[in-house]
């Protein structure tokens, strides 16, 4: 999952990445990736949220 694309003209978008990953590892998700598209010129980060979180997510939600 695509938690963030900042592009690089953005100012501090490394850093911001940099802050949204380590936010994403607190909130439980997994394989959490933050990285630098040179041919897009794009910063990005990505992880994933374990089924177990994602469906106490969905139940809070729902008010479950």
């Amino acid at each position: 999952m695509n938690l963030q694309s900042l592009h690089k003209t953005q100012p501090g978008a490394a850093t911001r990445i940099a802050a949204t990953a380590e936010d994403a590892r607190q909130l439980g998700f997994e394989n959490v990736v933050a990285r630098y598209e040179p041919q897009t010129g794009y910063h990005t980060v990505s992880g994933e949220l374990p089924a177990e979180s994602a469906q106490r997510t969905v139940d809070r939600i729902l008010g479950r």
